[in-house]
């Protein structure tokens, strides 16, 4: 809602682009969550579960946050260009 309410966006289910933010969203948390999903993120699971992540802010992580391993050699080639 609040990343709606930024982009200008109307928080309506019934919206086109609401909805593909929201279900995107959820599949990323879903996959994340899930470690037997596609992404394998053996991590994360973990982490909501031991609160080391706070899950008010769960929706707010950027796919970085939820993956970090992931992003890492993508993240430094980046930084070196």
């Amino acid at each position: 809602m609040q990343y709606a309410q930024k982009k200008n966006i109307a928080a309506n289910i019934e919206n086109r682009l609401f909805s593909s933010v929201y279900t995107d969203k959820s599949v990323s948390l879903y996959s994340n969550l899930n470690p037997d999903s596609y992404l394998s993120n053996q991590t994360f699971l973990e982490k909501v579960s031991n609160n080391d992540i706070d899950i008010s802010n769960i929706a707010h992580l950027t796919p970085q946050d939820t993956f970090p391993k992931n992003w890492k050699t993508l993240l430094d080639r980046k930084f070196k260009i």
